[in-house]
């Protein structure tokens, strides 16, 4: 079976903190990746690897930093 295939039978609905999961990437390469829709179709070939952003919640509750 193919990754995207596994992958798509296996990716949660929801995810605490973020909502709902509108699909998937994988990263084949440093320079090559490709974004999944749900089905495990492609949707978007990347030239780079998906780096995930993050956040901390010292930075969500400072409300300093978001009301100016």
């Amino acid at each position: 079976m193919a990754w995207p295939s596994w992958i798509a039978k296996h990716v949660p609905e929801k995810v605490l903190a973020f909502g709902e999961v509108e699909g998937f990437v994988i990263n084949y390469t440093p320079d090559h990746a490709i974004r999944f829709d749900l089905l495990g179709n492609p949707v978007e070939t990347l030239g780079a690897a998906y780096r995930r952003g993050s956040a901390q919640m010292n930075d969500i509750l400072d409300l300093s930093k978001v009301i100016r």
